[in-house]
């Protein structure tokens, strides 16, 4: 019986091995039938440089016949200077290349590429730094030299951006041979790959200081594969197989250091050290990390994350996407080898059912070990007990430890070299309200504390790599508490090593900055609110320290320095210069904690005025200094000043030609009666000359012999000039209440040529009798209602200065003209008086009308005459007041006044399409 028992299991055995030979042969036949044909296509690989050990795993995958696998036939081609690997591939001449993460803002500018896998994780680029050169920070870097190849990467702007540091506020010193600068200290600090350049240095013995980006919050890819848009369009499954290619090539060179360097140095280095290579390679792997990630993994995250960053740096607008950026993948594994799958499950279910038979064969020897065991635990029963005080020992001292780990405020956890969580505190459980045993064993990056960020996951698994190559890592992470939260935690992760200087564990620490956070925000808050409100003033503000070195400063004071920045600890002199005067004043305000106000101080050469006011800062520690311009206030009041003394002089001279008037009457009347006295027709004057015995005959005759009715038609010439002459001053010298009414525009300014003329300040300066005076009045103008007193004030102002100007030359060569022409236009009877001198420039143009502007010497000018014409045509009679000149062209002032109301009473007039338009170089219409 015990026989045939052996028997049929020998049989069943034979059976076994039977059918799981004929299933393995149908997953070999099915996995052969999902390998690729054997057609090769052929493309090109750029490299970014050189040969160098960095591209080793796409010469791993030339050299093991990836490629060929694939279906492909590669060319590898080396770059170097002058050769832009991205134009080699979106113009066609390559279809696939090597590129670093400012691939990403080649997509955003349009270029047609796309990302296939990226090999390096974190990118190589740093800045070298000197040990005893004292840069220890990217801040440091600012105002230092430093060398750069071929333009800043993006990793080291956006870490610059970062810390606050712009790329301005470096000396970049371009060129190659950067090792050289840095090794005889013509530069400061360095641009270069972390594989390769530290190496070069520790063979010069030279010490040196690396800013990794990674230090800084910055972490972008570095090498990646990419291709052209074309090629992902047109043969997606050629871009697949490429990248299988390259992750395998990379997933070899990376377990077979020795192996590639010595291909590498056959094939392409033959003079590069194996130290060197092996060195490279070791860098090399801590950038992949296969280990963690695998090669070619592309996080939509991080790219996003870095989306950001580049928005946040000003890089590129914020609306910008990178939808299509990256190849897409879409369950190629399944597709690529279904039938692989099923052959792989054919072998699965035969390798199921052998365990089966061999569990029941399991059983049997079980059983007869039992007896074996019993024995084997009564001698470990023995041994327990010999180790319970040991034990026992090891807990008072582990309670000891645990009472004082779990007491710290600090989150705490240590964790092995792999990852894995081996010990947590009890504040950092109450933190996410769980318990010990679901969370040891775990890896650290899956534990609660991190689930909430897919990004932050990715954060910690780089640093414990980085931890367990001895590196203390610090940075600020946020965490979900146990009420939903969001908190700041000032994390770190620092190595323990044994005596071997070997890692054995990695300390997890984290404290809650969270309010420390909300305090500085909210103190960066109200200082937001503070500049918010010193910045609305309309007025200058500052703050100086008890030194007077500028801490503060509003948008007013900013503007005031006309494009030169201002910076904290600045002297007050160079921000307000004017001050200067008044240094001892705030020391005073400071000293005594007086405040200190000065009214219209006068301030560049008097051209501007402004109220000064100095208050003390509490403490002595400082003032603020308060600068208001009231240039427009100082200047209405001094127009106000001389408007009074010009309303004095009027009715001065209204009293003066008054008195003038009496007597100038007398003489007209004596030389018209003593004209009569000789007349011979007169009864009166017969008698008297019979009666004298004269002949009035005879004498007049002696008169006319002797002239002596030239000189009486001379005496009534100048006396009715000097009528007309006080009749003008008269008008001129009323009142400007006075009411409205209809002149003739034709006689008011024959009115003013005449006062023109006689004008004794004009004369003193030129004879206006020199002056050719054109009149062009217009036939039929109509009458406008006006003040004829303000219109006479305007037009002898524009006068004058015409008369004035022609006393400096003409622009033509031609005899001083002024020319006074009428007209209608657009609803409106216009005047425009010309003159041929000089002109005038653009500056002096602009600032025509203004109030005080002068162009004469001081003393002989108010500045008031054209800035009060320019109110009495624009605000009093609603009209329009406009100069055009040019230098060397003449000067032509035109006034325009609405007939509207004329229109009303007398009916319309027929406007002239072109009477009141005056041309010239640089014309501008100025209307209230």
């Amino acid at each position: 019986m015990q026989r045939r028992r052996w028997t049929m299991t020998a049989w069943g055995v034979w059976l076994v091995r039977a059918c799981f030979g004929a299933l393995t042969v149908a997953a070999i036949v099915l996995c052969l039938w999902a390998l690729p044909s054997a057609a090769q296509d052929k493309v090109v690989l750029q490299l970014k440089w050189h040969h160098q050990y960095q591209f080793a795993g796409y010469y791993a995958a030339q050299k093991l016949g990836y490629f060929t696998e694939e279906g492909l036939d590669v060319e590898i081609r080396a770059g170097g200077p002058g050769i832009s690997f991205v134009d080699e591939v979106t113009e066609g001449r390559a279809q696939y290349g090597v590129a670093t993460a400012e691939l990403i803002l080649d997509y955003i500018n349009d270029s047609p590429v796309k990302l296939v896998a990226a090999i390096f994780q974190h990118n190589p680029f740093v800045f070298i730094a000197r040990s005893d050169s004292g840069i220890i920070s990217p801040k440091d870097l600012v105002g230092r030299r430093v060398m750069v190849p071929s333009g800043l990467p993006l990793s080291l702007v956006l870490m610059l951006m970062k810390q606050g540091v712009s790329i301005q506020q470096l000396v970049l010193v371009p060129g190659s041979g950067q090792m050289d600068a840095l090794a005889d200290g013509s530069v400061d600090a360095v641009v270069a790959y972390s594989i390769d350049a530290p190496h070069a240095l520790q063979k010069r013995g030279i010490p040196v200081t690396m800013l990794h980006p990674r230090d800084y919050g910055v972490d972008t890819y570095g090498d990646c594969l990419f291709t052209n848009v074309d090629e992902a369009q047109n043969h997606p499954e050629r871009v697949r197989r490429m990248r299988r290619a390259v992750v395998r090539g990379w997933e070899y060179a990376v377990h077979h250091v020795d192996e590639m360097v010595e291909y590498i140095r056959e094939r392409y280095l033959p003079n590069a050290q194996v130290q060197r290579l092996r060195y490279e390679a070791e860098i090399l792997r801590a950038h992949i990390q296969p280990n963690i990630i695998p090669i070619g993994t592309v996080s939509p995250e991080r790219l996003e994350r870095l989306r950001r960053d580049i928005v946040s740096a000003g890089l590129v607008k914020p609306d910008v996407s990178l939808d299509g950026f990256v190849f897409p993948l879409r369950n190629e594994l399944l597709s690529r080898h279904r039938n692989l799958f099923v052959g792989v499950l054919v072998l699965v279910g035969a390798g199921v059912f052998l365990l089966l038979w061999f569990n029941w064969r399991l059983k049997r020897g079980i059983a007869r070990h039992t007896q074996r065991l019993e024995q084997a635990n009564d001698m470990l029963l023995a041994e327990i007990g010999e180790r319970a005080a040991a034990e026992d020992a090891l807990r008072r001292s582990e309670a000891k430890f645990r009472a004082l780990f779990d007491q710290t405020y600090q989150l705490c956890a240590i964790i092995s070299p792999e990852g894995v969580v081996q010990m947590v505190n009890q504040t950092a459980l109450d933190f996410v309200d769980d318990e010990a045993e679901n969370i040891v064993g775990k890896p650290f990056w899956e534990t609660p504390w991190w689930r909430h960020s897919e990004a932050e996951r990715e954060r910690v698994q780089e640093g414990l790599l980085l931890a367990r190559q001895g590196r203390v890592i610090r940075d600020e992470a946020e965490h979900v508490d146990v009420r939903g939260e969001l908190r700041v935690i000032d994390f770190s992760l620092k190595p323990i090593s044994d005596s071997d200087g070997n890692v054995v564990y990695i300390l997890a620490e984290g404290r809650d900055i969270s309010e420390r956070k909300r305090a500085a925000e909210e103190s960066r808050r109200l200082r937001k609110v503070l500049q918010d409100v010193v910045d609305s003033l309309e007025s200058m503000l500052v703050a100086v320290d008890k030194d007077l070195r500028l801490t503060l400063w509003n948008r007013k004071a900013v503007e005031n320095m006309k494009g030169k920045p201002l910076r904290q600890g600045m002297d007050l002199q160079e921000v307000l210069p004017y001050v200067s005067p008044w240094l001892e004043f705030v020391h005073g305000v400071i000293a005594s904690g007086t405040p200190y106000l000065e009214s219209g101080v006068a301030v560049d050469h008097e051209e501007r005025f402004v109220d000064l006011a100095m208050y003390p800062l509490a403490g002595g520690q400082g003032a603020v200094v308060h600068v208001d311009d009231v240039t427009e206030r100082v200047r209405l009041q001094q127009m106000m000043i001389q408007t009074e003394k010009m309303m004095s002089v009027g009715g001065l001279a209204a009293g003066m030609a008054h008195e003038i008037n009496n007597p100038l009457g007398i003489i007209l009347q004596s030389g018209q009666n003593l004209r009569r006295r000789f007349q011979e027709d007169l009864p009166g004057n017969t008698r008297v000359a019979e009666r004298l015995g004269l002949d009035l005959g005879l004498v007049g005759q002696y008169m006319e012999a002797r002239g002596i009715g030239k000189y009486l038609d001379g005496i009534a010439e100048a006396g009715e000039r000097a009528a007309r002459i006080v009749s003008s001053m008269l008008k001129f010298s009323r009142r400007s209440e006075e009411d409205m009414s209809r002149n003739d525009l034709h006689d008011l300014l024959d009115g003013v040529l005449e006062l023109a003329a006689s004008d004794y300040d004009l004369k003193k300066k030129y004879d206006f009798k020199q002056i050719e005076i054109r009149r062009e009045y217009a036939d039929d103008l109509p009458r406008i209602v006006c003040s004829r007193n303000q219109m006479e004030q305007v037009f002898l102002n524009i006068v004058k200065n015409a008369a004035e100007a022609l006393g400096e030359g003409t622009s033509d060569n031609n005899p001083p003209t002024i020319s006074l022409r009428t007209g209608t236009a657009r609803g409106a009877v216009f005047v425009a008086i010309s003159d041929n001198g000089p002109g005038m420039d653009e500056a002096t143009r602009r600032r025509v009308f203004e109030p005080f502007f002068t162009t004469k010497a001081p003393g002989q000018g108010t500045g008031l005459g054209l800035s009060v014409a320019y109110f009495i045509v624009t605000s009093t009679h609603n009209g329009v007041f406009r100069v055009s000149t040019r230098p060397g062209g003449g000067t032509v002032f035109t006034v325009e006044l609405p007939v509207r109301a004329l229109r009303d009473e007398e009916g319309s007039n027929g406007d002239d399409e072109n009477g009141g338009q005056e041309s010239g170089a640089n014309g501008v219409d100025l209307k209230l």
